[in-house]
C-alpha cells in the first residue's frame, strides 16, 4: 500500500532489490520481494528477526490475521491447525487493527488486497473465521 511504500522509501528499502511490481486486474501493484527459502526479503535468518520490524507494512502487522472474502462478505480469519479453539482473545487485536489510521487505506483497496493475499478457500489451509470486518469505523 502507498503508506507502506513511503515508509520503505524513507528507510531506503524501496528499490527493485526489495520491491517488485506484479500485474493484478490490469493494475501494477508493488509487493515485497520474496527472499531465499521463500521468506520475506526483510527477514534476517541469522538474527531470526525482521530487519524493518518497527516499520513493517500493515499486512505484516496483521499477522496472524488475514481478511478473506467468505460468503459475499469480508471476514477476519486466523490461520490455524486448531480452528475450533477459543479465539475470544483475538477481538482486542482486531479492534486495534480496525482503529489503525492505515486501515482505511486497506478498506479503500480491499478488492485489490483480496486478489494479492492468500485465499484460504483456494489453498485448503486450516483457518478459523473470527468475525466480519468492521469497515464502517475506518471510513469515518
Amino acid at each position: 500500500f502507498p503508506t507502506d511504500i513511503k515508509k520503505l522509501d524513507m528507510m531506503k528499502k524501496s528499490s527493485s532489490d526489495f520491491i517488485q511490481e506484479v500485474l493484478v486486474k490490469n493494475e501494477l501493484v508493488k509487493t515485497i520481494r520474496i527472499g531465499s527459502g521463500k521468506s520475506c526479503i526483510f527477514f534476517n535468518n541469522k538474527k531470526n528477526f525482521c530487519d524493518i520490524y518497527e516499520n513493517r507494512p500493515f499486512d505484516c502487522r496483521m499477522f496472524p490475521f488475514d481478511i478473506s472474502w467468505i460468503d459475499g462478505e469480508y471476514h477476519w480469519i486466523i490461520y490455524t491447525c486448531n480452528p475450533v479453539s477459543d479465539w475470544s482473545w483475538t477481538e482486542e487485536h482486531i479492534k486495534k487493527l480496525e482503529e489503525d489510521s492505515q486501515f482505511s487505506e486497506i478498506i479503500n483497496e480491499i478488492v485489490l488486497f483480496r486478489l494479492v493475499t492468500r485465499n484460504p478457500n483456494n489453498n485448503k489451509e486450516s483457518y478459523a473465521v473470527l468475525r466480519k470486518v468492521n469497515a464502517e469505523e475506518s471510513k469515518a
